[in-house]
């Protein structure tokens, strides 16, 4: 925010509210652990100096979003990000895109698209070999009958 340059007060994290199971969460345990992680929040919130009360209940914040992620930096589980901000108080309005985020792909499935696109390039540069080749052949026939 511009009165709070470099610091993170749309951000409110909560984490040990859900398990990943191979990377992957059902919908009622995601609803589960977002209402756990709010009511939390909003009325538990003592140890964090109600920071995250506070936060939430900003009556300025126009655009809200959540999102989870499994990265097991401190945390033996997944976490929830509860995203709130106004856009006009941001210091780069562009930083933030509006709309809901694309399913992210697994691993696995990038891991193909490398390889199939590894695979497209390298036919590519073997016909642009080829074409170069006939190209420069081409070229010694026309100055030999010239």
């Amino acid at each position: 925010f511009k009165e709070y340059p470099g610091q993170n007060f749309y951000e409110n994290l909560s984490g040990g509210y859900f398990q990943p199971k191979d990377g992957k969460i059902s919908v009622l345990d995601f609803e589960r652990a977002a209402r756990e992680a709010l009511v939390d929040m909003l009325f538990n919130d003592g140890r964090m100096g109600y920071g995250h009360t506070e936060s939430l209940l900003q009556a300025d914040k126009t655009n809200t979003a959540i999102a989870l992620s499994e990265e097991n930096h401190g945390f033996s589980s997944g976490k929830i990000h509860i995203i709130g901000y106004n856009q006009s108080r941001l210091v780069d309005q562009n930083t933030y895109e509006e709309g809901i985020a694309p399913v992210f792909k697994s691993k696995e499935t990038l891991q193909k698209e490398v390889a199939t696109n590894q695979e497209k390039l390298a036919t590519a540069q073997q016909a642009e070999s080829d074409a170069q080749q006939a190209r420069s052949a081409s070229q010694q026939a026309l100055n030999t009958a010239k």
